[in-house]
């Protein structure tokens, strides 16, 4: 073995290690190799900081040598802007596998020793045939962040690797998982996310994430709760719903629950496409006022049955179009039609009447 191979075996065995990769800078610098230079200055950054010109220096070696640093990266890597070194070696980065071998050539990789996180992108293998790979493998992965895209519910190999038991063994240090459902072929429930929701994995998650959730008529916060009540060691759970009426308007709902030791709190956020001008008449911005504070209090609807759970809420939600305290009231008038901006504004003014937050004070799992 020569003394450069011996130098990067002992960095893929103690990745975490600082001493390694000074060993190596030290040899590489000696050499004139300018890889040394980022591996000396991103440990120093890590020390004690940079300044200015050393972290320009930084960006100018990456720019010059960068992808020539990737390793068995180089082929699957998206971007190179995706990608993120650390004390000299890819820590992060956004990837695409072309065929099952490359997906497995690349996983196998020594270099994959170093990588804390990776978003798995398109479909010519699927992010949960990447997920259910490495959790068969027989050499633990160091990754603790893990992004995929999904298409299609695993089945066969896939959900078998899933959901053995041994998942938690080849992924020790899995910390967060986020599932963007955007493109799923069906709604995307937790019990249709069984393998997630009632799978190893979960057990040792500290955040999921899942984005590009369905409609009202298939989203129910309650039951995604019920997912967290189950794993104690869970502390944000993040579900991300978009809606779109009839007028083709998009509104997006992010539900952020967060806890620690003093308890959970469910942050709630919205936001609406900016394309949406309501260029006709006044009574389509109450429409849509009308829909979605329907669609909220169907995402507020079980809450309160929770076992372990207590909802408190400010005030009572009410969304009876016709009673005196409705959210679903007009915004008022106005000589021109409402931007975006002022109808979002309108509508979580109108929620505020009738919830300033939700917290979930009890005992149990939440605590």
């Amino acid at each position: 073995m020569t003394d450069s191979a011996a130098l990067l075996q002992a960095i893929y065995e103690a990745p975490d290690g600082d001493a390694p990769r000074r060993a190596y800078a030290e040899w590489l610098i000696e050499r004139g190799d300018p890889r040394g230079e980022l591996v000396s200055l991103q440990l120093e950054e890590q020390r004690t900081g940079l300044t200015e010109a050393q972290t320009e220096r930084v960006a100018a070696l990456l720019r010059q040598h960068g992808d020539q640093w990737l390793g068995a990266l180089a082929p699957v890597v998206m971007f190179r802007e995706g990608v993120v070194f650390e004390r000299g070696f890819p820590s992060t980065s956004y990837v695409s596998f072309k065929t099952t071998e490359q997906c497995r050539a690349v996983l196998e990789a020594p270099e994959m020793a170093t990588l804390r996180g990776l978003t798995i992108m398109g479909f010519d293998v699927p992010g949960t045939r990447v997920l259910a790979y490495l959790a068969g493998r027989d050499r633990p992965s160091r990754l603790r962040y893990l992004a995929i895209e999904l298409g299609a519910e695993p089945d066969g190999e896939d959900l078998v690797a899933l959901t053995h038991p041994r998942a938690v063994v080849a992924l020790p240090e899995l910390a967060t998982l986020w599932v963007n459902a955007t493109r799923a072929e069906s709604p995307v429930t937790p019990e249709a996310l069984g393998w997630v929701t009632r799978g190893p994995l979960l057990s040792q998650l500290e955040r999921l994430v899942v984005t590009g959730l369905a409609e009202a008529r298939s989203f129910r916060l309650a039951a995604w709760l019920q997912v967290a009540e189950g794993a104690p060691q869970l502390r944000v759970l993040d579900l991300m719903r978009t809606a779109k009426d009839v007028s083709g308007v998009t509104t997006t709902w992010w539900w952020q629950l967060r806890r620690d030791a003093d308890g959970a709190e469910i942050e709630i956020s919205l936001s609406v496409d900016p394309q949406y001008e309501a260029a006709s008449r006044r009574e389509v911005d109450a429409r849509l006022a009308e829909e979605h504070a329907r669609a909220f209090a169907t995402d507020l609807e079980g809450l309160g049955a929770l076992g372990s759970l207590r909802l408190a809420c400010s005030r009572q939600l009410d969304v009876d179009a016709d009673a005196a305290s409705s959210p679903c009231d007009p915004p008022g008038p106005s000589d021109t039609p409402p931007s975006s901006r002022d109808y979002a504004t309108a509508l979580v003014a109108k929620m505020q009447r009738h919830f300033a937050a939700v917290r979930l004070a009890s005992g149990g799992p939440l605590r």
